[in-house]
């Protein structure tokens, strides 16, 4: 090989590497882009209700993590309906459902499944709990 066409394929070679770099740039900010936006619900004041098959008391604050932008106006709409099934699904727990390391994740799951399901809907992702106190 002459020194030519040595030049010429490293010369080849990063230009390549350049190309795939910017590539792989602009993949990656098109994907960020697309990331769902998590938007937030308050639907009021705490909840306090009993627990199933006792004398304890719930009391939990609750956020809702949603994912599709537009639909405050439906969520304010629906807030007795959304309530309803918070407290319905909250009373379905006995004290010992309540005390299982893993209660926050499952009943942020079943909070989610019981919402998008009573809505007919399927943008609820998530409940946060800024309050969760078991009485009696």
């Amino acid at each position: 090989m002459n020194k030519k066409t040595v030049i010429i394929i490293i010369v080849a070679l990063v230009l390549v590497i350049v190309a795939m770099g910017v590539g792989g740039f602009l993949f990656l900010s098109a994907n960020k882009e697309k990331e769902e936006k998590v938007l937030f619900y308050s639907p009021g004041e705490y909840f306090v209700t009993n627990l199933k098959d006792s004398n304890s008391l719930l009391k939990v604050t609750v956020t809702l993590a949603y994912n599709k932008e537009g639909v405050e106006e439906e969520l304010t709409a629906n807030n007795a309906i959304i309530r309803n099934a918070i407290v319905f699904t909250l009373r379905s727990k006995t004290k010992q459902d309540m005390q299982a390391l893993d209660i926050e994740t499952n009943l942020s799951n079943e909070i989610c499944q019981k919402l998008n399901a009573e809505l007919g809907v399927d943008y609820f992702i998530k409940v946060y709990f800024s309050d969760l106190v078991i009485q009696g």
